[in-house]
């Protein structure tokens, strides 16, 4: 319980830049902070201030909030499944959303390429052929 919840509120620790008081920390927690939901593409950055602490701030050309809007944090481009498995959530839509398929096919080499050459125009990256 105690890893799937630091898990789900850990910050990356780069964003404490050189703190001495972070040394060797994969990653920090930040309370209060982690409780903004997730939204991809959200006008929220945060970076560490040298003064001490990390600050969040809506990009300059976000739109103003109106009162009792929600600030969403954008958690980066994580699949349904890591969202999932990390914090408990999937969102509708995913454009990081992956799956992973193997396919095994016999026969002529030539063939099979031009197949994967179909899969790739697709979108279906990468399609990697042995022999």
């Amino acid at each position: 319980w105690a890893r799937c919840t630091v898990a789900a509120r850990a910050f990356p620790a780069w964003i404490v830049g050189d703190s001495p008081d972070h040394a060797g920390a994969g990653f920090v927690l930040c309370p209060v902070l982690d409780l903004f939901n997730h939204r991809r593409g959200s006008d929220l950055a945060w970076r560490w201030c040298p003064e001490g602490g990390v600050e969040f701030r809506l990009h300059p050309d976000a739109e103003a909030l109106e009162d009792g809007e929600e600030i969403w944090n954008d958690y980066g481009p994580k699949s349904n499944e890591e969202l999932l498995l990390n914090y408990g959530f999937c969102t509708p839509g995913n454009s990081n959303d992956v799956v992973d398929v193997l396919v095994r096919a016999w026969g002529d080499l030539e063939r099979l390429r031009l197949h994967a050459d179909r899969l790739r125009d697709c979108g279906a990256a990468p399609v990697a052929l042995t022999s």
